[in-house]
């Protein structure tokens, strides 16, 4: 649901119309030029609240940005100042983008016309916030279905951006797990080392068994629900991988209901 900003023409007081009208057809010194119409000063009370929204949003892509770019320099590790760089920058990005949304809405493009400068460079705004939302659903989640979603959405309200349509092409060819992606797999890598190669998995397709110290996780091959399977053993808080199965899940069947033995 898109929020819209109300709009209130400011009115004068009836006391001071009335006084108004009054020397205006005593005196006749005034013309009524000299006194905006109700239309008009809304309009430039509008035009004054877009203006400064403008200027509040592009700032606030600014820090937002520079604080990105303070991430992806940052080690890899984890700590309680990255931790809350994170946060600060989910917090913001979700704010810029409601009301990035709610500007673009507010001043919807006319049919038969060009968009304005301002109207594209909304829209651009908007375009880049998406390739980056998009990129933290596939690598936080795994999830490029969502991710081409959210692509594909700004590209029909932006389709002549080439890096939104980059970034379907590149969601759409990393969807799927490829034989010579697999075979890059060792025995004994890391989850992050296998995160390295083949990505982060979708969360949903990860399986825990608590019971075995074994965690599996499931790479879709196509869009028949064919999946590899690579599975790791807890060793000492880390996980390692000690089988790989590049048919572990045939078409249209379900996860292994438990890991393998050898």
């Amino acid at each position: 649901m898109t929020v819209r900003p109300s709009r209130q023409s400011p009115r004068a007081p009836r006391a001071a119309q009335a006084t108004l009208w009054i020397l205006l057809s005593t005196l006749g010194l005034f013309a009524l030029s000299c006194y905006p119409a109700p239309s008009d000063r809304s309009k430039a009370a509008r035009k004054a609240a877009s203006d400064t929204e403008w200027a509040w949003l592009n700032k606030a892509k600014q820090e937002l940005d520079a604080k990105r770019a303070r991430l992806e320099a940052a080690p890899s590790e984890q700590s309680k100042d990255l931790g809350s760089l994170r946060a600060a920058i989910a917090r913001e990005g979700g704010e810029l983008n409601r009301r990035l949304i709610a500007f673009i809405n507010a001043q919807p493009p006319v049919e038969g016309q060009p968009l304005t400068p301002r109207q594209q460079a909304a829209i651009r705004m908007k375009s880049d916030e998406d390739i980056l939302l998009g990129r933290v659903f596939i690598e936080q989640g795994g999830d490029f279905q969502r991710a081409i979603e959210i692509y594909e959405a700004a590209l029909g309200l932006d389709p002549g951006y080439a890096p939104l349509r980059d970034a379907i092409e590149e969601a759409r060819a990393r969807r799927y797990v490829s034989r010579e992606a697999f075979d890059g797999l060792k025995d004994d890598m890391s989850d992050q080392e296998v995160r390295e190669i083949l990505g982060q998995p979708n969360l949903h397709n990860i399986r825990e068994y608590a019971e075995h110290g074994v965690v599996g996780w499931f790479y879709p091959k196509d869009e028949t629900g064919a999946a590899a399977g690579v599975w790791f053993a807890r060793e000492g808080g880390s996980l390692k991988v000690y089988k790989l199965d590049f048919d572990a899940i045939s078409p249209h069947a379900p996860a292994p209901g438990g890991p393998p033995t050898t």
